[in-house]
């Protein structure tokens, strides 16, 4: 179907770029496969709408999107395959995203959270002086700064701090909650916080969990038995729960890219498909980067915030296994109060 795309692009563009076109599907295509399970020819309104969001959940990768042709090639295929409906309704999504382009740009120009909340956490315990030593070059990390610039910064930023405080220190500033999600107020948050109350059983309330887990996964994985086997069977992976060993709450991360994952033929392929943190996933990828593995705290920081959320208290963390180590996972443990386990 594509390599029939190329021909129809030859009759009716003056390009002679002709492969850019046949790339830009094999994009789409890809999107299709990894993220709906979905060849091309079962392309529907839905889809386009959930890829049009895709590339927009960056404005760089937006911007090049949009910049190499991204629309008009998407465009002109839909037209190469007379679906009349589906290129209306691209017009549409395009003029939505255009509109708000101009505002999702300033966004991203703006300085990231993390960098914000780490200053703050910093101004706890160390000297304004020292704390611009550390973060020096701030100013040019923004939210639409690559992966590769935001790796070399936390890199660096890490080795400083090290320096002035201990590990534990270190430790606690990165699980403070870096990202600050605030997830009192957060429906999932609210609704295991009451669940909890009712049930005064943990381990109840993480099988409840792990059940909402697969039910919610089944929406997008129903179809995929290889993907639901390890949604089904490893109820530590789970997004909101994990599994219990006497005061140890174990949690892992989901991986990032499940399908990706699973299917790895490389130890390296299988810890970068795991990660999810944007200022860490392109070091596992570079053997000259060495991000200190006290910076995954900050993963563990996102669960705790919502167990001390759903518990009403806060919890001490431990970092078991992280990428960064070379494990093929990042792996948390929450200590539980005795009353939480006897109630």
């Amino acid at each position: 179907m594509i390599a029939d795309f190329e021909v129809y692009v030859k009759k009716i563009s003056k390009s002679t770029n002709y492969a850019v076109y046949a790339k830009s599907i094999v994009f789409l295509q890809d999107y299709l496969s990894e993220h709906k399970d979905k060849d091309l020819h079962e392309l529907d309104q839905q889809d386009l709408t959930d890829y049009i969001a895709y590339n927009f959940r960056d404005f760089n990768h937006w911007e090049k999107w949009w910049k190499n042709g991204g629309f008009f090639i998407l465009n002109k295929y839909l037209e190469f395959l007379e679906k009349e409906e589906l290129v209306n309704h691209l017009s549409s999504l395009i003029e939505q995203y255009k509109e708000s382009s101009a505002k999702n740009k300033k966004t991203y120009q703006q300085q990231p959270r993390l960098v914000i909340n780490l200053e703050k956490e910093l101004g706890k315990t160390l000297a304004k002086e020292k704390i611009d030593e550390i973060l020096e070059g701030k100013e040019g990390i923004k939210q639409a700064t690559s992966p590769k610039k935001k790796m070399r910064f936390i890199e660096g930023v890490m080795e400083k701090v090290e320096k002035e405080l201990d590990e534990e220190m270190v430790q606690k500033i990165c699980a403070s909650g870096l990202h600050k999600r605030h997830v009192g107020g957060n429906t999932v948050a609210v609704k295991y916080n009451k669940l909890f109350k009712k049930l005064g059983d943990i381990d109840q309330l993480l099988e409840i969990m792990h059940q909402d887990f697969i039910k919610q996964m089944s929406k997008t994985y129903g179809d995929d038995e290889q993907v639901m086997d390890f949604v089904i069977n490893n109820p530590i992976h789970g997004f909101w729960g994990g599994v219990r060993e006497g005061r140890k709450l174990i949690k892992a991360k989901f991986p990032y890219k499940i399908r990706k994952y699973l299917n790895a033929t490389s130890e390296k392929d299988k810890k970068y498909q795991f990660c999810h943190c944007g200022w860490v996933r392109e070091s596992l990828l570079n053997d000259d980067v060495n991000i200190s593995r006290n910076f995954c705290y900050c993963g563990a920081g996102w669960s705790k915030q919502l167990w001390e959320a759903i518990l009403e208290r806060e919890l001490e963390t431990e970092l078991l296994e992280t990428v960064l180590d070379g494990d093929e996972r990042c792996l948390f443990v929450f200590y539980l109060p005795e009353d939480v386990i006897n109630s």
